[in-house]
């Protein structure tokens, strides 16, 4: 047997792994039968070939590379596999427990800095933040860039200050091992006061007019450097909203001087053209507007002139994956947008633009309520009255095969929307905090680089789960005080102090023990050693008093002068 040429092994191997069943137990029993089987399961050199396919199962588009995955369960410092990977997304789309089974933990006081790594007694510790959320409050309005592994342990903010005609944002930079934020790129920009439509958030970009470079310019910021890195020429459409993969651009721009317009009434001030993007080449003219990959106008393509109830289309939100544009988008009976009618998730080809496939969020909560009188609008949410939804309250998350997001009621809903468990339907519910029985209002939801947490934040607190032991793990109050007149309220009317929530993670270099083989994966280089997470914690990075201007944009996030009074906890 162990004379087998190693096709014949991969053809059992792959074989047994393609079965009905839990695919990795497979795996592992196979690799129970002999030592060249366990080699050929378990070595690197057959990753791909082993592993892979049993991913593409749970939803991996299998065009991708494992460098393009987005969230992988592992930190930079940590290396990547087709095994983490497989093993990852078999364990997040795994339901959640029921909420009556759940008690949420005690909320406990959040430190106001990072703690000095100079105080370690590890030796040499490396620090790295591994998830941020912003906080509301008075003052500036921050919003976060979804960190990932290729961040290298960066976040990267927006922080906007809102003053009239005044209104400027900078571009902020909180480094791998920094106690303090520092202003990422450039001088700060003047910006709309308001943005109707936020989603995706802008935070990570920048957006100039360049004559010289043939109209509008988005430039990606590099969260290693803070500068520049990447750019996408728009010629004359002006973008409104945008994100990236890599050197792939998608977003909602501005009618350009050549585009037709919609007859349909109040179509000419709809923001609709769908624009995908690759990156400027540096080796060609400055000024060269390269040809979209695809281009379309929603309200045109996405028009359906025989039904006067759904009609139209409006883009919301969207993200992107190495293979897919996940758009959310409403229905409406005309171009007014006064009434939404339907509220979608569009899967469309990335490199194609064409529809794969539409989840509609349906109206009624997932989770079972009792109902309940329609609230005013700083009372609890309604529990399961369709009217309300939070999909459009803040961001929702896109994986490789899942999205996160806010729904009917205020719940968080979890969507797999390819492999083996896609559905129109949710597949999970994560349990959130309630008071009184309502839901309480989300104001921010991120993963975390790695994948593992998620955390949602309200008016003050942040909550944090563990997506693989579908736990609430951690509750952190920020100090401000609340009543019970406003607790449902997403930014109470007081003068706290916005800010942005950290969780930071630290690490130290250590020799690998034959006792913990599962260290070799995360070797460094050849060496015999590896990174060990020996803390992490969270932080609530509040102003300091450095104003916002045009020539001083970015208040620095450190040590307040005054500590908060901390209110009796509510329970």
């Amino acid at each position: 047997m162990e004379t087998l040429p190693p096709e014949i092994w991969l053809q059992i191997i792959n074989f047994a792994a393609a079965s009905e069943g839990d695919h990795l137990k497979a795996l592992i029993n196979i690799a129970l039968v002999s030592r060249q089987f366990h080699h050929t399961i378990f070595c690197s050199e057959n990753d791909s070939a082993i592993w892979k396919p049993a991913a593409v199962r749970y939803g991996m588009h299998p065009n991708t590379h494992l460098d393009d995955v987005l969230f992988t369960g592992t930190s930079f410092l940590e290396s990547r596999s087709w095994r983490t990977v497989f093993k990852f997304m078999k364990e997040l789309q795994k339901p959640f427990p029921h909420e009556s089974d759940v008690t949420i933990p005690k909320a406990k006081k959040v430190a106001w800095q990072l703690p000095s790594l100079k105080d370690t007694k590890e030796g040499f510790v490396r620090r790295t933040f591994e998830m941020a959320c912003c906080g509301n409050g008075r003052g500036l309005s921050y919003s976060v860039k979804q960190p990932v592994p290729a961040d290298r342990g960066n976040i990267l903010f927006e922080a906007r200050n809102i003053d009239n005609d005044k209104t400027a944002v900078a571009a902020g930079l909180l480094e791998a091992g920094e106690e303090r934020a520092r202003q990422a790129s450039g001088r700060p920009r003047r910006v709309e006061r308001h943005r109707l439509f936020p989603y995706p958030l802008p935070a990570g970009y920048m957006v100039t007019e360049e004559p010289e470079r043939g109209g509008f310019v988005v430039s990606k910021i590099d969260p290693t450097t803070g500068n520049p890195a990447m750019s996408w020429l728009f010629g004359d459409r002006q973008p409104d909203r945008f994100t990236s993969h890599k050197d792939i651009m998608v977003a909602i721009t501005y009618h350009g001087p050549d585009d037709k317009i919609s007859e349909l009434s109040n179509a000419e001030n709809c923001r609709s053209m769908f624009v995908c993007l690759k990156a400027h080449d540096s080796r060609k003219p400055a000024n060269e507007v390269a040809k979209p990959i695809w281009a379309f106008d929603v309200s045109f393509d996405w028009y359906h002139p025989d039904d006067d109830y759904r009609g139209f289309a409006h883009v919301k939100n969207f993200h992107i994956t190495s293979n897919y544009v996940v758009a959310l988008i409403t229905r409406h009976p005309s171009a007014i947008m006064r009434k939404i009618t339907g509220t979608y998730f569009v899967i469309m080809d990335l490199m194609t633009g064409k529809i794969v496939r539409e989840i509609k969020i349906h109206k009624k909560a997932v989770s079972p309520a009792e109902p309940a009188q329609l609230p005013n609008i700083n009372g609890p949410l309604p529990l399961n009255r369709g009217s309300y939804t939070t999909a459009f309250s803040h961001d929702f998350i896109l994986t490789d095969s899942l999205i996160v997001s806010g729904g009917p009621a205020g719940e968080i809903l979890v969507w797999c929307i390819s492999g083996d468990n896609a559905s129109d339907t949710p597949i999970a519910v994560i349990p959130t905090d309630k008071h009184n029985g309502h839901q309480l209002r989300f104001t921010d939801l991120q993963l975390s680089a790695c994948g593992t947490y998620l955390a949602l934040t309200s008016s003050k607190q942040i909550y944090i789960y563990d997506m693989i032991s579908k736990k609430l793990i951690e509750v952190y109050d920020n100090g401000r005080g609340v009543s019970e007149a406003n607790i449902y309220s997403s930014n109470p009317l007081d003068d706290f102090s916005s800010g942005v929530w950290v969780r930071w993670t630290d690490w130290t270099l250590t020799s690998v023990e034959t006792s913990h083989p599962m260290a070799v994966s995360s070797l460094v280089a050849d060496e015999q050693k590896y990174w060990k997470r020996i803390g992490a914690g969270v932080a609530y990075l509040h102003e300091a008093g450095i104003e916002l201007s045009y020539d001083n944009p970015l208040r620095a996030l450190t040590v307040p002068k005054r500590r908060p009074r901390w209110p009796p906890m509510i329970s």
